[in-house]
């Protein structure tokens, strides 16, 4: 098996991921190695993932990296209105994913959304399934990043539950 090489062209770069019998390298892969692998992406990214192929399908559910963050959701450019919508939809977003979540134990779970104040409730249920699920890290960031304010209001909140 080769090793993944990086070739250069004059437009553009690309990785080589097929050895010389034109065999994906990465379906050797073990499943615990691509676990480790999408657990270093963005949770949205790390679900995109499932397209890949059938053996990448649930790895994402692998992972027990949490992270939610409102920006690739919610324009803060937008009218209070429409922004409430797209945060709407960043909530239900999490909610299906947590509903389908199949694993015991959470490593970390990151909550970063401004203005949480008409999701209180789904807050509330998405820390107790993570204190359910045994959550080392919590954190909770609740800062909006459009205000310059003092830096401790920029700061999240971060719990580590020791066990």
């Amino acid at each position: 098996m080769k090793n993944l090489t990086a070739s250069s062209s004059a437009s553009k770069r690309s990785f080589k991921t097929m050895n010389n019998n034109n065999q994906d390298m990465f379906s050797m892969l073990s499943s615990h190695l691509l676990v480790l692998i999408v657990s270093y992406l963005p949770l949205k990214e790390a679900v995109r993932t499932s397209i890949l192929s059938k053996q990448w399908r649930n790895i994402w559910r692998q992972t027990t990296k949490l992270e939610f963050h409102e920006k690739p959701f919610v324009n803060l450019k937008e009218t209070n209105e429409n922004q409430r919508i797209q945060r709407s939809s960043f909530f239900d977003f999490i909610k299906r994913l947590l509903t389908s979540y199949p694993k015991k134990d959470i490593r970390k779970f990151s909550l970063a959304c401004s203005k949480p104040k008409d999701f209180f409730i789904d807050v509330q249920n998405f820390v107790i399934f993570t204190i359910s699920r045994n959550v080392r890290e919590l954190e909770l960031d609740f800062s909006c990043h459009t205000l310059r304010l003092r830096k401790m209001w920029h700061d999240p909140i971060v719990y580590l539950i020791n066990y």
